[in-house]
Formats: structure tokens, C-alpha cells, sequence
């Protein structure tokens, strides 16, 4: 069944692709319309609802349901950005990507306008399909099937607004980006970004692709759920089986040198976690095998076959008990909310924890304790406990694993204030701020 949906899938991508390059608009835009499905209805039948298109991407759909999912006043809907990007394909060469799209020659700068007058006529269609939209939403500026579609949709007056789903940027990617966008991207061509936190504001603005007054600090919508999760006063039961939630690394993670990230490459070759990676895959397992009462569950991102290939990673270091369980992809909120614990070492789904009241337990030793690899480590402040040595974090791992207490969630100032630094939503209102900058662009210009 696998296979045969993979093969159906290529076949559309093709045809959508076949159909660009012969301009056929209307084709397109029946099959495109088709694929185009509710998210959220309003409920407020006084006045004609809203009605917003977003652009399909794992986080960036759990940002936009989060931000505007409950509002009465508008009906969100929801394309497929693998569309754009197949019709892109048949118009494009290959060669044009996310960091690929600035300062082509001029046979491509031609078949970018192309592309963008075909948009143009397949939007046509669209409408007198009854798909008509007052806006639409993306999860970055840099996509690349959606540049000319910004472009397209401004000219129409349509304000094409990004909520910007990647903003965790280390020190040492925080520079290569500036230069990333300055010399690869180039200027964004829509209405307004909506940023995590202030360090990717700072890079946007800094790279000369927006101006300081279309971009602004709003938060991670879906990090509020987790604040009013723990705000709602959640007690966890005595006799309840203790879950422990690893959230993986590999010893690549959050390491990448500019040539290899441009080529979509991992970073082998590089430095590596390799050392702190194997300690902390080998504690997790030595953990479970001591007490099988204990369920350790370990998440990791949806990629194909990556449940068996950590496991084949992990029977490589020691054997993986029953009490050991992998998950790929998913939503991780009944995984944070219903585990004891939490560890891990680069991730978004850490603050997510943070601001769900769990401990989080984050191992600074081995690599992560060398000077010239702090740069690639995330600044959790006092809001995490870390452990400074192979035999602290095996004994905090001894101590969380054994301990029959149930624990009081966890809120402080200092937790307030890493969240705000990283993901701009100390307080789980980012839907708020995302509606009310939405709505003045959603205002007659």
C-alpha cells in the first residue's frame, strides 16, 4: 500500500508538473481545488467570513490551527506546497531551490516570470471555481515554489503573510544565515513576516531581503496549548507506569557548515556529537534494562524508516529492551504532557516541555563541554537542569528512573524568560498577537 500511494503520489506530481510547462492553467486548477480542504468553518453567520488559504508544512499546520483555529470570524483552508512545487518544476530548472533562488542567470530569471504569469492564470481559475481566498499563509520566506506566488498575489492586492516556522538559530548558524539570505534568497516579495523571536528578526533585517517595518516578533502559537496544559493546574496520578521521553540526536544534529547546508547535505565529516550521542544512548538503555517498570519512549522526526534505523543505531551501542519504545513523527502534546521526564540536547519539542512544567535534563559533556562547540549548543539557562559529566547524567537519569514521586510542574521566572528569548511566548497569548497583526493586514489598503 506504501509503495502504491509513493507511486500515485509521483504520478500527480508529474502530470501537475506536465501541465505547467503546456500552460495548462484550468487542468491544473481543477486538480488543485480538489486537493484543497477545510480546516476550520466560523461560526459567525452575522457578516461573511474570512477565508484563508495556508500552504501545507509540518509545524507551520500546528502554528496556523493553533493561532487561528478557533476564530468565528473566518474559515481556513488548507493547499497542498507540494502542488506549487511540482508545477514550479515544469516551468523552473531543478537547480533553482530555497538557497538557490537569488542571482540566476537570465534564461531563469525569465522561466521564474513565466512561472509566476502561469500562477497568475491558474489563480483566475481558481476563483471561478469558487476558491477564493483574502489571504494566504506560508511557513517561510524562502520556500521556493512560493516566491512568485507572493509576487503574484501582491500585485492582485492579496496579502501573501508568512508566519516563519523556523527561528531556533545558534550562534554559529546565526551568521551563515545573514549571508544565506543576503546572496541565495534575496528580497521577500509578499506582505508581512511574523517571526518566533527577535535573533531571526534580527538576521532577516540584517540580510537587506525585508525592511524592519513588515517584520515583526509574535511567538510560537503552538507553545501556547503547553502553557494553558500546565496553567489548568494537571495533577498526575501516584500509581500511574513512570514515562521517561528522549527526544533523539544524532551525532549531527544542529551542526552544519554553510557549503554543506546550501548542498542539502548532512554534516558528516564535520564536528560531531558522536561521543555524547553514544554515552547518552548507552545510559537510556543500561537505564530501561534495570528497570523494566519503566517505559522510556524515544521521538524522533517523521522521515521514512526512521523508527527501524534508530533502532539499528541503538542495538549497535547495546541491546533494546522491551520497555523502550520509538516513535516517528506526530504530534508530541500527549507525549510531553503525560511523561515524568524529559531529555534531550537540540529541539523545539524541549520547549515545548519547558513550557509545559516537566523537567527537562539536558547532557553538557563530552563534545557539548569543548569551547569551539558552544556555539552549536542552545542557551536554556536555568530553565533546564544540565549535566556536566558522563557521571551526572547517568546519576540524574539513576534518580529520575527509580523514584516513585510524583512531581510538581515546574515555573519559574527563568523558564518565563529562555522562553521568550527563543520562541517570543513567555505567556501562551502568541495566537493573540498572530491574530492582531493578521487582521490590520486583512484591512482594506
Amino acid at each position: 500500500m506504501k509503495i502504491e500511494f509513493l507511486s500515485r503520489k509521483l504520478w500527480f506530481m508529474r502530470l501537475l508538473a506536465a501541465l505547467a510547462f503546456l500552460g495548462k492553467s484550468r487542468v491544473a486548477a481543477f486538480l488543485i481545488g480538489r486537493r484543497i480542504r477545510e480546516l476550520h468553518s466560523g461560526t459567525d453567520r452575522a457578516s461573511r467570513p474570512l477565508r484563508l488559504l495556508s500552504l501545507s508544512k509540518g509545524g507551520f499546520n500546528e502554528d496556523i490551527l493553533a493561532a487561528l483555529g478557533g476564530r468565528p470570524e473566518l474559515r481556513l483552508f488548507q493547499a497542498q506546497r507540494t502542488d506549487f512545487q511540482a508545477m514550479f518544476g515544469g516551468i523552473v530548472p531543478d537547480a533553482v531551490r530555497d538557497y538557490t533562488y537569488a542571482k540566476q542567470p537570465a534564461e531563469v530569471e525569465a522561466a521564474k516570470l513565466r512561472y509566476r504569469a502561469f500562477l497568475a492564470r491558474l489563480w483566475d481559475d481558481l476563483e471561478r471555481r469558487g476558491h477564493a481566498f483574502d489571504a494566504v499563509l506560508s511557513g517561510n520566506h524562502v520556500y521556493y515554489a512560493e516566491r512568485e506566488l507572493a509576487a503574484m498575489l501582491e500585485a492582485r492586492g492579496i496579502p501573501f503573510v508568512v508566519l516563519h516556522k523556523e527561528g531556533l538559530k545558534t550562534p554559529a548558524n546565526a551568521a551563515h544565515f545573514v549571508q544565506y539570505y543576503r546572496e541565495r534568497v534575496g528580497r521577500f516579495m509578499g506582505r508581512r513576516v511574523m517571526v518566533y523571536n527577535e535573533i531571526e528578526r534580527g538576521i532577516q533585517i540584517q540580510s537587506g531581503m525585508i525592511s524592519p517595518d513588515k517584520i515583526e516578533v509574535v511567538g510560537m502559537a503552538r507553545l501556547d496549548r503547553y502553557h494553558h496544559w500546565r496553567t489548568a493546574q494537571h495533577v498526575m496520578a501516584d500509581n500511574r507506569r513512570r514515562e521517561m521521553l528522549f527526544f533523539w540526536f544524532d551525532p549531527h544534529t544542529g551542526i552544519h557548515t554553510p557549503e554543506l547546508f546550501l548542498q542539502g547535505q548532512s554534516a558528516h565529516g564535520t564536528p560531531s556529537w558522536t561521543r555524547l550521542w553514544q554515552a547518552v544512548i548507552r545510559d537510556l538503555l543500561l537505564l530501561a534494562t534495570r528497570n523494566p517498570s519503566l517505559l522510556i519512549r524515544i521521538k524522533a522526526k517523521a522521515v521514512a524508516d526512521r523508527g527501524a534505523s534508530i533502532r539499528q543505531a541503538m542495538e549497535r551501542i547495546a541491546p533494546v529492551p522491551a520497555n523502550v519504545e520509538i516513535i516517528a513523527g506526530g504530534d508530541p502534546f500527549e507525549l510531553i504532557t503525560r511523561c515524568d521526564f524529559v531529555i534531550g540536547l537540540h529541539s523545539t519539542t524541549l520547549f515545548e516541555s519547558i513550557a509545559a512544567g516537566k523537567p527537562v535534563l539536558v547532557p553538557r559533556f563530552a563534545e557539548a563541554a569543548d569551547p569551539e562547540m558552544q556555539p552549536f549548543l542552545i542557551d536554556f539557562r536555568g530553565a533546564v537542569d544540565y549535566a556536566d559529566s558522563a557521571e551526572a547524567f547517568a546519576r540524574k537519569l539513576t534518580e529520575w528512573g527509580t523514584t516513585q514521586d510524583t512531581h510538581a510542574l515546574i515555573w519559574n521566572p527563568e523558564r518565563a524568560a529562555v522562553l521568550q528569548h527563543w520562541f517570543g511566548n513567555p505567556d501562551g497569548r502568541s495566537a493573540e498577537r498572530i491574530w492582531e497583526a493578521l487582521q490590520l493586514e486583512l484591512k482594506p489598503q
